[in-house]
């Protein structure tokens, strides 16, 4: 029975989705031979505040198209193994965890990166649904505007460049001094999938939310912190 309900649960999550994923399958042609036609000229599109590159566009069709198609194939396997009576294998970043409520706090985010151009497609979804978004390139930073402010969840990267030098620990020395100011605040870290084997573990451990490289996780969770995100285009 329980299978059966997170069956469901999983389903209803995947359901916009989806019909995002038919959208851009249904018309890939057309959209491809605009981004063609774009990249020969040069053009560049401004998206959740971001400048992009027409491959950089691409880029990010595609990464959000193949995630949902993994996300697709691991669903099938558990609808496979709930038909055998097995018990569903669990699925690594597929574990939903409900975020604190915080509904007395504004509807602001903050998203930790030092790239944040990776982020145009997530930060115009948060702009659609009347999210502010303040961006940070590094932990001091962050740390700086999570004293000015109070957010009602706190997105970010493990890996960055700060002080001139590459640390993939940055995203732990964050977590661990921004418990020290908001012990209850939601916490995402949207990383590769090796940061995610490697340093997951620890990341939960000293608080977070979520650790995931996956596109269609990371939306589950902003939809769980801001509930109008369901209802804002793509």
């Amino acid at each position: 029975m329980e299978q059966a309900a997170s069956l469901i649960n999983s389903l209803a999550s995947l359901l916009w989705p989806l019909l995002v994923f038919f959208v851009l399958w249904k018309f890939a042609p057309a959209i491809r031979g605009i981004i063609e036609s774009a990249q020969a000229r040069k053009f560049t599109l401004k998206i959740g505040g971001q400048e992009l590159t027409m491959e950089e566009v691409s880029q990010q069709q595609q990464n959000l198209i193949a995630d949902l198609q993994s996300q697709l194939n691991e669903l099938s396997k558990a609808v496979e193994a709930l038909q055998r009576g097995l018990q569903a294998e669990t699925l690594e970043e597929t574990q939903a965890v409900v975020p604190p409520q915080r509904e007395h706090i504004p509807y602001r985010l903050l998203w930790v990166d030092d790239n944040p151009k990776n982020n145009s497609y997530f930060l115009q979804l948060l702009s659609n649904a009347g999210v502010q978004v303040d961006l940070a390139r590094s932990t001091e930073e962050a740390l700086s505007k999570l004293r000015e402010k109070r957010y009602r969840a706190v997105i970010s990267d493990m890996g960055r460049l700060e002080g001139g030098e590459y640390n993939e620990r940055a995203g732990l020395d964050l977590m661990r001094e921004l418990r020290k100011i908001d012990p209850e605040v939601p916490v995402a870290f949207y990383t590769t999938h090796r940061s995610v084997v490697s340093k997951g573990k620890l990341a939960r451990e000293l608080g977070a939310t979520v650790v995931t490289s996956s596109p269609t996780t990371l939306v589950g969770f902003l939809k769980d912190v801001f509930p109008d995100l369901i209802e804002a285009p793509l």
